[in-house]
């Protein structure tokens, strides 16, 4: 979980530059991302990659 929660930082660090306004979040990483977030529920299923994108 520690490369998550360095994400979660980057992001957030992102969001308050307001980087993030203007960008996207994409890949199949982001399921693990939204599990970790939202304490795993079985709603989202596992993802296969974990490169990060940014459209």
């Amino acid at each position: 979980m520690e490369k998550f929660e360095l994400l979660y930082k980057v992001l957030l660090l992102l969001h308050h530059a307001s980087v993030l306004n203007d960008c996207v979040l994409i890949g199949s990483w982001c399921q693990d991302f939204y599990r970790y977030m939202y304490g795993n529920p079985f709603q989202i299923p596992a993802a296969t990659t974990t490169d990060a994108d940014l459209f």
